[in-house]
């Protein structure tokens, strides 16, 4: 009777956490490989995605693999770019049909970008417009965007990524992040080139950057312009920098860790994560004053950290990783769970059906992918549900009756 009694208590108490409303956490996607992934990018509505990463030929040598998710990351599936040279290092997603990735030639180390207009289907390759590899890209409009590389390389376009004209960056060293504020402001950060990372600063859109100092040492790896005055830089051994003069001054901030990081990004003046080696995920809530570190469910480097629309984000980095930031409460009740359910059809347009072995008399609730309540009524095994008013997405339903419960997961298409 104890050992029951004890089963109910702790089944209602992981019940209990579908009700706490930012109870979210890292969950792992799916991404068909093993291999590292570079970078991810979705479009504004969190459903088209594409991630880049290696793929191993021999023991050495590796070149880009490209998959793309039409479903919020609940599948993925292959593109094939039409070259087995090309290691691609950061991407930027216009639409659901176009996308720009840039990286490297692996034969020769020249940089290498490449483009889709009809959603991967084919892939365009620049051949000729970079002379070194590149390490990020950054676009403030449809039109004006910028890519970053070695010996100080800044490029600008002002044609979506079909032509690139070089910028004049002052400095030798290799840069490995850019970000921009606007269509003038913007940093781009790099290499320690033994007198601390390097800073450089553009007011009218690269016409001009101008060196900025700072006494940190090693490199800095990637940076995320707030406004004109106000950025973030993290480096290695956990070094985060603010500034909120345009780089007059550069503070650092308390990050909690030593372990390198790789990228970082806000969504709002307030809220952002830095990542970095061994899973490391770091939150702030109040612009930096104090950075805690997440439970990022892995112990693997990661790579990039993408903010999607509506409280969604994306990591992802070595072995394949990919995970998403959502509602942890159908999944974290899963060892608890005292029977199993399945939806289907799934993906679905109209109308869901729920098959379980539980009693027929039922509650059901259905959370959308940011953890907000969305659906909640009686339910019983003959019921369809009409979901043809949800946005397209992904979406988590909990069943409970008496003393047990279910969970699991549909897409909308």
């Amino acid at each position: 009777k104890l050992r029951i009694m004890k089963k109910i208590y702790l089944t209602l108490i992981a019940f209990s956490l579908i009700n706490i409303s930012n109870a979210q956490s890292w969950i792992q996607q799916d991404n068909q490989t093993l291999n590292k992934i570079n970078t991810i990018g979705f479009t504004q509505n969190n459903m088209t995605g594409w991630t880049f990463g290696d793929s191993t030929i021999g023991l050495n040598f590796q070149h880009g693999a490209i998959y793309k998710t039409t479903n919020q990351g609940f599948s993925w599936s292959q593109q094939n770019m039409g070259s087995d040279s090309i290691q691609i290092m950061d991407c930027h997603v216009f639409s659901n049909s176009e996308v720009i990735g840039v990286g490297k030639f692996q034969t020769t180390g020249d940089g290498a970008i490449i483009k889709t207009v009809n959603g991967g289907l084919t892939w365009n390759i620049d051949t000729t417009s970079i002379p070194d590899r590149v390490f990020d890209v950054e676009f403030e409009s449809s039109s004006d965007g910028w890519i970053v590389g070695r010996n100080g390389y800044v490029g600008k376009s002002i044609d979506g990524g079909d032509n690139w004209t070089s910028q004049t960056s002052g400095t030798g060293e290799d840069l490995f992040a850019i970000s921009f504020s606007s269509l003038t402001n913007g940093w781009a950060v790099g290499a320690d080139g033994g007198t601390g990372g390097e800073i450089l600063h553009t007011v009218d859109g690269g016409i001009t950057w101008n060196l900025q100092s700072t006494t940190s040492t090693g490199d800095l790896t990637g940076v995320f312009a707030i406004n004109s005055d106000s950025a973030y830089i993290v480096g290695q051994s956990g070094l985060i920098l603010f500034t909120s003069d345009a780089g007059v001054n550069w503070s650092t901030q308390t990050s909690g860790s030593t372990s390198d990081l790789s990228d970082v990004e806000f969504a709002n003046g307030l809220e952002g994560r830095a990542v970095g080696l061994g899973g490391l995920v770091l939150m702030t809530i109040d612009a930096g004053t104090n950075w805690s570190i997440e439970v990022s469910n892995t112990t693997n480097d990661i790579s990039d950290v993408f903010y999607g629309a509506n409280g969604v984000n994306w990591y992802c980095g070595d072995n394949g990783d990919v995970y998403i930031y959502t509602l942890v409460a159908p999944n974290s009740i899963e060892e608890n769970l005292s029977v199993v359910s399945k939806v289907y059809p799934n993906p679905a347009i109209d109308y869901i059906q729920i098959e379980t072995s539980m009693s027929n008399s039922s509650e059901i609730k259905i959370y959308n992918l940011t953890g907000r309540l969305v659906f909640q009524t009686n339910w019983n095994k003959t019921s369809m549900i009409d979901i043809s008013e949800y946005n397209p997405g992904m979406y988590f339903y909990v069943l409970k009756s008496e003393n047990t419960l279910s969970s699991g997961k549909f897409v909308k298409k």
